[in-house]
């Protein structure tokens, strides 16, 4: 063993044998770090000189240099059979918190990555560790490594020792959702994230611009869901939020209002909308223009022809009826469709049989009458001919 270990060991000049380790040429750093936590050496005996080495590392503000002493230990640390406990953590911390400052959040989010998957200590918040890593998971758009632990977390939250888990979990799930354009059960995450109270959240946080920012993203994810009674109920609940206001800060409220009221949205709405939504959701924009445009139709008309029906939505006949048959085979639309005579009506089915029912039973009584002025005409023709 070398006079390096010894000293270690010995438990003496922890200090400067740390200052001595850190200050290694990049050539003899690989070596010294593996004579502290290398094949054979007891982890025991260098716990505590880790986690001095983390403290050191923090100190220094050396974030390149910092990375590559928590590469090196660990490499070193892969023995199967050893277990550093929270000093591992520690030294993976570590490295995410020097890749975080030089902006590789990337590289961040693998550090906290292969720590959890090599296994968490029983000391760690693992809820926590996993949140951690989902926000990071989610800068870099690496969603299903994001999915994989919000996934993991899920079954954590209730036992996480932080109090903010809980609030964390929602706002990192309903990202995940509107990335998985489920837009209603991601508005409902974040308007629930959005009236978090700010003695519950993080201390790294800016609880009011997290909250507003969350209120922002129930609005957009709101607009942007089907319509439907679901749909409804989101807008109304979002209407409702005292914060809305006309604060500059949610530019999308006077939509939500608008949606939610049941008027309908034209070119200019849609001009100013497109202009306040992301371009890779223009698409799920336009759907949800034509449904709910759709839908207004219903407050105007009781019936509709499809060829009026697309001037109005601006579409073609068929994706008019398209969109139509969707909606009502879904039970998002309250309606039936006659497709022989090219007409869409409004209301519940119930109502539209009776109205079917109402005109068979006029018909019937007609070609009733029709048969009974017949008949008179017959015998009045035969008594006149006697």
């Amino acid at each position: 063993v070398s006079l390096f270990y010894c000293s270690l060991i010995s438990g003496e000049h922890m200090k400067p044998q740390v200052e001595a380790l850190l200050s290694s040429s990049e050539e003899k750093l690989e070596q010294n770090v593996l004579q502290i936590v290398g094949e054979g050496i007891q982890p025991a005996a260098t716990i505590e000189y880790l986690n001095e080495i983390c403290d050191a590392l923090k100190s220094e503000n050396d974030a390149s240099r910092a990375m590559l002493v928590c590469k090196h230990l660990i490499r070193g640390m892969q023995e199967p059979s050893s277990s550093y406990g929270f000093a591992k953590f520690r030294v993976y911390q570590t490295l995410a918190e020097a890749a975080k400052s030089l902006g590789n959040i990337a590289d961040a989010c693998q550090a906290l990555h292969e720590y959890i998957e090599a296994g968490i200590d029983g000391n760690i918040d693992s809820c926590r560790l996993h949140l951690d890593t989902a926000q990071l998971a989610f800068l870099t758009k690496e969603f299903s490594k994001m999915e994989h632990h919000v996934n993991r977390a899920s079954g954590l939250v209730s036992t996480s020792s932080h109090p903010a888990s809980q609030y964390r979990f929602m706002l990192f799930r309903g990202h995940l959702l509107h990335h998985q354009q489920k837009y209603i059960n991601a508005a409902r995450n974040f308007l629930q994230f959005s009236l978090a109270p700010h003695d519950a959240l993080s201390p790294t946080m800016n609880s009011t611009e997290e909250t507003h920012s969350a209120l922002a993203h129930a609005m957009l994810c709101s607009i942007l869901a089907p319509s439907g009674d679901s749909k409804q109920r989101m807008l109304t609940a979002i209407v409702k939020d005292d914060r809305m206001g006309t604060d500059q800060r949610f530019p999308l409220s006077k939509f939500v209002v608008k949606m939610q009221s049941g008027s309908p949205l034209n070119e200019e709405d849609m001009s100013e909308l497109r202009q306040l939504v992301d371009s890779s959701e223009h698409a799920q924009l336009k759907q949800s223009h034509i449904e709910h445009n759709l839908q207004a139709a219903g407050r105007l008309y009781k019936n509709v022809k499809f060829k009026t029906l697309a001037k109005l939505l601006d579409v073609s006949t068929d994706e008019a009826m398209r969109v139509a048959c969707n909606m009502v085979g879904q039970g998002r639309l309250a309606g039936s469709i006659d497709e022989i005579e090219g007409v869409l009506y409004f209301g519940d089915h119930a109502d539209s049989n009776e109205v079917a029912e109402t005109l068979q039973d006029f018909n019937q009584r007609v070609d009733m009458l029709c048969a009974n002025i017949n008949a008179a005409a017959s015998r009045a023709a035969q008594a006149m001919s006697n």
